[in-house]
């Protein structure tokens, strides 16, 4: 079985809808979740965390931009998270790989959202090969980290952290600015618009 989802964020819903879509998958079956990157590593989560991990492997997180959901004014910093559904669980000394997705290839354009600039798809064909190979790869920002200690204490953002250059991250209230000015330049441009018409004795018309 395999299982997609986007859960609402409030509460402690993508912590929730974890547990019940691993319940669901049958053994080897793959869940691709998409969540706060903090989700598996706040201490009040950590006691669901060690059930999740009780009975799935956690493959691969890839950390998105901050950016990602910037028209929708929140700037929550998201992961995609993948699981297998296995009866060992996710054993102490396994490997997960990470991915620094910040650069993906997308700016962001007044007035526009988020569009891709022409890198994306070669951007999505070596994560997916990072991800499906098990690679550490500096052009990708591609990692490979235990999530638990040697003592056995879980740190669910790797234990060991990005070893490649950061790539900065975009200002999100910089984004929202410019994208709310662009829409009320827009908006005062349609009004002024309808006026014209409007005088010209052309009605009827929704700028």
């Amino acid at each position: 079985t395999k299982c997609v989802i986007n859960p609402p964020y409030e509460n402690d819903n993508p912590i929730n809808f974890t547990m019940s879509a691993i319940e669901y998958l049958t053994e080897g079956g793959r869940l691709v979740i998409i969540m706060p990157n903090n989700t598996l590593s706040k201490g009040a989560n950590d006691k669901a965390a060690r059930a999740i991990l009780s009975k799935a492997q956690l493959d691969f997180v890839l950390d998105m931009p901050q950016q990602l959901f910037f028209e929708q004014g929140r700037g929550v910093k998201t992961s995609i998270f993948g699981f297998t559904k296995t009866s060992n669980g996710h054993e102490h000394d396994a490997l997960v790989t990470f991915v620094d997705m910040e650069d993906d290839g997308h700016e962001v354009r007044a007035g526009h959202g988020r569009r891709d600039t022409g890198r994306w798809s070669a951007i999505a064909s070596r994560v997916a090969n990072a991800v499906r190979n098990g690679l550490e790869d500096e052009a990708t920002h591609s990692w490979r980290t235990r999530i638990f200690d040697d003592e056995g204490t879980l740190d669910a953002r790797g234990v060991r952290r990005n070893p490649w250059p950061q790539t900065e991250s975009h200002d999100l209230v910089a984004a929202i600015a410019d994208w709310q000015e662009a829409r009320a330049q827009r908006e005062e441009a349609q009004s002024r618009m309808a006026e014209v018409l409007t005088a010209a004795g052309i009605g009827g018309f929704d700028a």
